[in-house]
């Protein structure tokens, strides 16, 4: 039959009390610890000082049973402590890990901050790049009809040029008389 103990225990100041409850009570309770004069109520006298107070109950005899029982509680009550100070130790790695999870996750969010305002400022310059080069490629495309009118001006004009000097030629050659052959 496990041994399980009622109450609370408290391994030390920074630790959190533990309580067990009993699944089955012992067959026979254990009998009150003997009083000492270290652990017996004290009573004030008249002049203040605390002295023993009378013993209430006799000393029993010693019984092997609890004796036995008094060790069993003592090595769970050890085992219970070693089973504390690891999860204690377990607990303070736990909380040290999340610290320094907690101090990443910040790292990593303004990491994110700073790459979310650099996007930002990126697509914003991409969008005016877009824009002037859009302003660009209108211009262009006015500069070329205007190169185009231009060119065809051109073309008429050279054209217009061509058939003036051919119709002066041709008036030339129409006014001026054929040189005579001499004739041998």
């Amino acid at each position: 039959m496990p041994v399980v103990l009622s109450g609370q225990y408290q391994a030390s100041p920074k630790r959190l009390p533990i309580r067990c409850a009993t699944a089955d009570p012992p067959a026979t309770p254990p009998a009150p610890l003997p009083r000492t004069s270290r652990n017996l109520p004290r009573s004030r006298s008249s002049s203040g000082v605390k002295e023993p107070a009378e013993r209430e109950t006799p000393k029993q005899p010693e019984d092997p049973e609890l004796h036995a029982y008094a060790r069993a509680l003592e090595a769970r009550l050890a085992a219970q402590d070693v089973a504390i100070e690891e999860e204690v130790l377990m607990h303070q790695d736990i909380e040290k890990r999340l610290a320094e999870l907690e101090e990443g996750i910040c790292w990593r969010d303004s990491q994110l901050d700073a790459t979310t305002r650099q996007l930002a400022d990126m697509w914003r310059n991409t969008s005016e790049w877009q824009q002037r080069a859009m302003r660009l490629e209108e211009e262009i495309a006015v500069l070329r009809d205007a190169l185009l009118e231009r060119t065809t001006e051109g073309e008429k004009l050279k054209v217009h040029l061509q058939a003036q000097q051919d119709l002066q030629n041709d008036e030339g050659a129409m006014a001026s008389p054929k040189p005579e052959q001499s004739e041998p």
